[in-house]
């Protein structure tokens, strides 16, 4: 009886430091785990206000994420190599980057940036008359799709204009056509103009200032008024991007599969597509977006 006694007392003593050693375990599982979900917020380094819609991601990868309209994100960078770089940036302020082992202890920080200071062009105004046309892609296919779906938050597709003669483009309005829509509320988009880097892809931004707007949710060909936001452009190449800045995983509408909102789509290419926030842009030579603008510049 003694031997069964002891025989079950250190049974009972080795079950139990098993499972305190698996508690230990899944406990630093989780903590690891958790410590690789980073949160932030960006803010105007002049002004303390909150920045919306700020990219963040690990350079050249597919990870990457938006900031809410609040300035505030969260992102898993647990796939993330210690050398890699998390790039902050924003239209019209200086980007920042940090390496990834430097921002794992990243909880509630705050990514203050600075404003860009851009040298204003001398603008001649002279009595002559301007030409108006339309730059892009023309012709609307209702029959194809260039779709976001519901992992779209952050990506880009853009289609590339060429400005032969180097003329100064003043952009008067965007132009579009949504084929389908799968959500019941309003979509919100970022429109972006990009130079042409030493790849010929899309390179930096072209813009001062955020272009933020939610196109009409009916299916339909739709215009978007540019002629406030002063957008002069002199580029021999550049591209025209639209980025979805929604999460496109809520608000779908009933019997709508898959969750997905779609432009007029052209099997004449190319297009360009960026899957992610501060990710690589890749040329799809198979298939094209049907994106236009128009612009007007002097005779």
């Amino acid at each position: 009886m003694l031997s069964y006694n002891i025989t079950t007392t250190i049974n009972f003593l080795y079950i139990k430091l098993l499972r305190l050693s698996c508690i230990i375990f899944f406990t630093g599982l989780n903590s690891l785990s958790f410590s690789q979900m980073i949160q932030a917020k960006v803010m105007d380094a002049t002004t303390n206000k909150t920045i919306p819609f700020v990219s963040v991601g690990i350079k050249g990868t597919n990870i990457g994420t938006l900031s809410d309209d609040n300035g505030s994100f969260k992102i898993n960078i647990e796939k993330a190599a210690e050398n890699d770089s998390l790039k902050i940036s924003a239209i019209g302020y200086k980007s920042k980057t940090y390496s990834a082992a430097n921002v794992r202890s990243f909880f509630e920080e705050l990514v203050f940036l600075q404003p860009e200071n851009y040298i204003l062009k001398e603008v001649m105004i002279l009595p002559t008359k301007t030409t108006t046309k339309v730059l892009g892609n023309k012709r609307y296919n209702k029959q194809g799709y260039c779709t976001f779906n519901s992992k779209a938050k952050g990506t880009q597709v853009a289609i590339k204009i060429e400005n032969e003669k180097k003329r100064s483009l003043f952009v008067e309005d965007f132009n579009f056509c949504l084929n389908i829509n799968a959500f019941s509320d309003s979509i919100i988009f970022r429109l972006n103009f990009f130079d042409a880097d030493e790849n010929g892809l899309p390179g930096k931004s072209l813009l001062k200032k955020q272009v933020i707007f939610s196109p009409n949710p009916s299916i339909g060909i739709s215009k978007l008024d540019l002629k406030n936001e002063s957008i002069f452009i002199d580029e021999k190449v550049f591209f025209v991007s639209l980025e979805c800045i929604s999460d496109l995983t809520k608000n779908q509408k009933t019997g709508y599969s898959p969750a997905e909102i779609g432009f007029s789509g052209s099997p004449k290419g190319p297009v360009y597509v960026n899957a992610a926030s501060q990710g690589k842009w890749q040329q799809k030579p198979i298939a094209g977006v049907d994106f236009n603008i128009t612009v007007s510049y002097q005779k």
